[in-house]
């Protein structure tokens, strides 16, 4: 296989396995296939025209390749550099492995903050970068060197397809349906804090709210999940400036429902796609990983006993045991498919807008 490598893109052999390595350990893939190594390159090589992989990479990694591409240097203090590396580690592996990125969502998530015209700028580099040869970006991976050159970067803008080079979508700062309703989930769930119950009256609270004012989405159930449990603090900061006031708490409770739309993006993706064709989703966020895993199983394993250990590891016992009740009784509800329900939910989903600015104002006014 390393000789696969060195005949199709004169990869240099010594870098195989450094590169598989650096993806491994990182762990950045999630997919709703069953694949008995995720990370076995050779894998991906072999199957050649059997089969398609299309990968959704997230903003974080997406804006890195794009500053490259743009002759960026990898500079920063050592995490920032150990993270650029990594996404360069993680694009080698892509092109080695014949994958399709799909970078719509992040162009949307970067419009959003940063208009459209400035998207279509990002995706002209991201065709670039795209087109580097795998070696430019192992040698970046491996330290050898910090930036592309130009020469490489030119070469990049020249083998691309020109058929590529346009773009269907008329705009990208447009507001997406799947990234209001977690967004308008997330401002519920701040309210919800915001009243100082007991967590495990919180977490009731906002399945009985999901149940009978809204509709549920994995993502925000999860999520909700592990945001209201007494362990979520081991996960890091999951909203950004929560206990910011007004703008700061904002524009943190939209980066988090940007993260929920990648795996209502990846699930949609993964419904409809064709027998010879495999979706990834490529995240360096750790609690997008969490909760992601919590959704993808391996196979074998059972969706409730997944939750259920999931609930006990960030409840403990006593409070889990509570709090999977609640979320069974959840489930129950929302499982009943009958035509009033669907017609419940058609209604409240033209009522998202004013349902989010009516939660804007009391969360936002009361700062």
């Amino acid at each position: 296989m390393q000789e696969l490598c060195i005949i199709e893109f004169e990869f240099a052999k010594d870098y195989f396995e450094p590169i598989k390595k650096i993806v491994r350990e990182g762990n950045p893939l999630i997919t709703t296939a069953y694949i008995e190594d995720i990370y076995f390159l050779e894998n991906y090589m072999l199957s050649g025209k059997n089969a398609k992989f299309n990968v959704l990479l997230d903003n974080n990694i997406f804006t890195r390749l794009v500053y490259l591409a743009k002759g960026g240097q990898i500079q920063g203090d050592d995490e920032s550099i150990k993270t650029y590396k990594f996404c360069c580690a993680v694009m080698c592996f892509f092109i080695l492995g014949g994958f399709d990125i799909e970078p719509n969502l992040a162009l949307y998530e970067r419009a959003s903050k940063n208009t459209h015209s400035n998207a279509i700028k990002d995706i002209d580099h991201f065709r670039v970068a795209d087109h580097i040869h795998p070696m430019g970006y192992a040698e970046l991976a491996l330290g050898v060197r910090d930036k592309f050159s130009d020469k490489e970067i030119n070469k990049a803008r020249n083998i691309i397809d020109k058929n590529l080079q346009k773009t269907e979508e008329q705009n990208y700062s447009k507001q997406l349906n799947d990234w209001k309703i977690k967004y308008l989930h997330l401002l519920k769930i701040i309210e919800i804090q915001k009243c100082k119950l007991e967590d495990t009256e919180q977490i009731k609270i906002f399945f009985e709210w999901i149940t009978k004012d809204c509709f549920t989405t994995p993502a925000t159930i999860m999520f909700a999940l592990l945001f209201f449990s007494p362990n979520r603090h081991s996960l890091g900061k999951m909203i950004k400036n929560v206990n910011s006031q007004n703008n700061k708490l904002k524009d943190g409770l939209k980066n988090a429902a940007w993260d929920l739309t990648y795996l209502t993006s990846l699930r949609n993706k993964s419904k409809n796609q064709s027998e010879d064709t495999i979706w990834f989703l490529c995240t360096h966020d750790k609690l997008l990983q969490t909760i992601a895993r919590s959704l993808y199983l391996k196979e074998g394993q059972e969706i409730e006993t997944a939750v259920y250990n999931l609930i006990n590891e960030f409840w403990g016992t006593k409070k889990g045991s509570q709090v999977y009740d609640y979320y069974k009784k959840m489930v129950v509800t929302v499982s009943e498919n009958n035509i009033a329900r669907t017609e419940r939910n058609r209604e409240i989903s033209k009522q998202v807008g004013k349902m989010i600015e009516d939660l804007e104002s009391r969360i936002f006014s009361a700062s």
